[in-house]
């Protein structure tokens, strides 16, 4: 099962989220936090901060880990099945607009304002825990058209080990 990262990043002077939304491959069209799959040679630090700043042109300096999920898809998509870890970050590059490219549009969002129907399902059910600051862990299950199918998550510390 691959490796795989999602940033959450934070305005630091205002209700704002990164976001992105895909424009190809899986999830395309869902909004989603910045993130991909971990590369040979990488640690998840490494590709985290990669991935932020390939798909939003933004660099961050701090890393917190706050989720570990593991998302597991129908066998004709199994290929997809990954062990993400989110890590949370306030973005102190403010002097650069967020980026656009062939995989992705990002953008700075109201978090008060967010629209959970844009997201993948499931999404609203962990992401608001990790905005309210707690750290999870959660398995998540998705179906051929996307859709949830079980989950089960789970609020504590980390072991961060």
């Amino acid at each position: 099962m691959k490796l795989t990262t999602l940033i959450i990043g934070q305005h630091p002077n205002q209700d704002l989220l990164l976001l992105i939304e895909k424009k190809r491959g899986l999830g395309k069209g869902f909004w989603n936090f910045p993130g991909g799959k971990v590369e040979a040679g990488e640690d998840l630090h490494q590709a985290a901060h990669r991935e932020l700043f390939e798909e939003t042109g933004l660099r961050t300096q701090s890393l917190k880990l706050t989720a570990r999920l593991k998302f597991v898809f129908e066998k004709e998509r199994s290929h997809h099945n990954n062990f993400c870890h989110v890590y949370r970050t306030q973005i102190e590059d403010l002097n650069t607009t967020p980026t656009e490219n062939e995989e992705c549009r990002a953008f700075w969002y109201s978090q008060s304002k967010i629209d959970w129907n844009r997201f993948w399902p499931g999404d609203r059910l962990w992401v608001p825990q990790i905005l309210g600051g707690g750290e999870i862990q959660a398995n998540l299950s998705f179906g051929s058209q996307n859709q949830l199918l079980s989950f089960e998550i789970t609020s504590r510390s980390l072991d961060l080990s």
